[in-house]
């Protein structure tokens, strides 16, 4: 019999120890009395349990972390490429909401008399597309294990 199977055989439920009630002046502390103080409260129910995730709950914590680092990568992302347009004067036409298809469309046929400038431009775009492609990827496995 390994470790945890002796394990999994008691009830074992964790407290935080900020909900531990303690007494205004107990200072002293010690393992036995700290032992007989938790067998005291936990008796009389003053303890209360706090949730321990599994190893599936953390993964699926690890997959939204990720999706929330790729979300504000995008918006970095979408500021440096606003920032350099600005810089070069370049405005979207009339009407255009930032973000839209139509955005899109408009950045996907800009053009630059400068070849540094096109391959800034590009370079921007492209890391913002990729940034996008990621967050679906992660979005769509977020609502696979959900």
């Amino acid at each position: 019999m390994n470790d945890m199977d002796k394990i999994r055989r008691f009830k074992c439920e964790v407290i935080a120890p900020s909900l531990i009630p303690q007494k205004p002046g107990d200072r002293v502390k010690t393992d036995k009395r700290d032992a007989i103080n938790l067998a005291k409260l936990y008796r009389a129910g003053e303890l209360t349990p706090i949730y321990v995730p599994t190893e599936d709950d953390e993964a699926l914590r690890d997959l939204v972390r990720a999706r929330e680092d790729v979300k504000e990568d995008g918006l970095r992302a979408k500021h440096r490429l606003t920032k350099f347009l600005l810089r070069n004067e370049i405005k979207p036409p009339r009407g255009t909401k930032k973000w839209t298809v139509k955005y899109w469309d408009w950045l996907d046929k800009l053009t630059f008399k400068r070849s540094a400038s096109r391959v800034v431009f590009q370079e921007y775009l492209q890391q913002l597309k990729e940034f996008q492609q990621r967050l679906n990827v992660l979005e769509k496995e977020i609502e696979e294990q959900a």
